[in-house]
Order: C-alpha cells, then structure tokens, then sequence
C-alpha cells in the first residue's frame, strides 16, 4: 500500500504542499534555566520553511513536558496521584512542605491499612524525610509554591486514588498541611524514623539513607495508640505536642 501524501497548507508557498516530518532543537527558559527541547517539526518540502498542521502544538506540549522532567518523574502513579491530590486540596505548598505530607501520607496509610501507599523510598536528608525523585521534579522553585501547572505531567491523576488512599491524604492535610515546610521539617527532626536513619550523621551532613517503611509503620502505629490517627483532631493533638517537645529543646 502506498504511503499517503503528507499535504498542508504552507503559508511560505501560500497553497498546500508536501511535508516531511523532523526533529528540531529548540532553546527555552524556564524558571530563568535554559533548557534545550527536541520537538517535531514539520517542514515544507517546497521551501523549506516550519509548517503549522493540525495536532502538532499538542505534540509539542507533550515533548517538552516528558523531556522538562526527564528521569525525574519516573515516579509510580500513586506517588503522582497522591502529589495531584495534595496540590488540588492545597492552594500553596512548596517543595519543602511536599516532601513532609507525602512522608506523613505513607506513614499514616501504613499505619491505617497496613500496606504502603506508594512504593516509593524516603531518604533521611538534612532538612526531614525527602523523596529524591520528587526533589529533583520540583527543586526550581526552590522556598516558593508550586505554582506553574503547565509544567505538571500528572495533574489531574487525582482521580486514581482509592477512597481509603483519599481519606489518608485528607487526614495529612487536613492537619499537617496546616503548617509551614519549616515546622513540619522540626516535627519529622524529633521523629523515631528520621532520627534512626541519620544516626551518626552530622546535623548538616548529606545522607542518602533510606527511611525503612517497616519503621514508618512501627513508628505511625505508636503514634496510633497514644493520640490516634483516624481523625484531625488526634493528628493535631500529636503535631502540638512534638512542637512543644521542639520548644523545650530550645
């Protein structure tokens, strides 16, 4: 079978002609940070110039989004569903209070329904619990919200949460999401699992240690029986006593 003529409209040529499709290199700055593009293009076979066909802006979109987050957003779907839910519920939040309420989420659904939310490990950095891949997604908007939604691959993927998995998440936010990334990275500071897993660590040592789930769960099920997590207002009575704790240490 023959391959079918590929003909638009070129207003170089100002009639319809043949294209052919290419790869182009395109430059652009996002967050004042050059980045390069590889994008589809389709040109003239006439005169050579850059024809505009039907879908190719689309296309564009959906390169530019895959290649902007690169290897940083080979993350697992609950991980996005659970990030699109939070930034859906949340008006502001910025990368540092992210990392605490995904670290609350799996600790609390673990605790809840003794399985993980998403399979995705939790190192023990410097400044609380952080997901490396999530970092690296949104490390451009450094202390600022996460604001610019065009540049969110997943939004949303919300919907693909379970109603326990939602109720979970809103048990986080509803609570922790209350406070500020600073306050939450104190809390996760004067926490068993983060403490463990920076043990012989200095204070503002880089560690790539893993988090283990299985100290998560033991740790949120402790916290289960002393303040209980299935409500906000046990979450919020837990939150105040670990910021007093905090205070007492000055």
């Amino acid at each position: 079978m023959a391959e079918k003529r590929k003909v638009d409209f070129c207003i170089g040529c100002r009639k319809n002609t043949e294209y052919e499709i290419q790869k182009g290199i395109y430059k652009e700055t996002i967050r004042d940070r050059e980045y390069e593009f590889v994008l589809t293009e389709a040109i003239c076979k006439e005169c050579g110039e850059k024809m505009h066909i039907p879908g190719l802006i689309d296309a564009n979109i959906r390169e530019r989004e895959e290649q902007y987050y690169g290897s940083c957003c080979k993350i697992s779907g609950k991980m996005q569903a659970g990030i699109a839910y939070i930034l859906e519920k949340k008006q502001e939040v910025t990368p540092l209070a992210l990392q605490k309420l995904l670290y609350y989420i799996q600790g609390i659904y673990m605790a809840l329904f003794d399985r993980e939310f998403f399979p995705e490990d939790c190192c023990a950095w410097q400044h609380g619990p952080v997901y490396e891949k999530v970092y690296f997604l949104f490390r451009d908007f450094k202390y600022n919200p996460i604001e610019d939604a065009r540049l969110i691959p997943f939004a949303g993927k919300e919907g693909g949460l379970s109603e326990e998995e939602r109720m979970a998440a809103d048990l986080v936010i509803d609570s922790f999401g209350q406070y500020g990334g600073k306050a939450l990275e104190a809390i996760t500071h004067n926490e068993k699992p983060w403490t463990d897993a920076r043990m012989g660590c200095g204070s503002e040592e880089p560690s790539h240690r893993v988090i283990a789930k299985k100290n998560m769960k033991e740790y949120f099920g402790e916290v289960a029986r002393e303040y209980g997590i299935d409500s906000v207002k046990g979450l919020n009575r837990y939150i105040e006593a670990k910021l007093e704790e905090r205070d007492r240490r000055g």
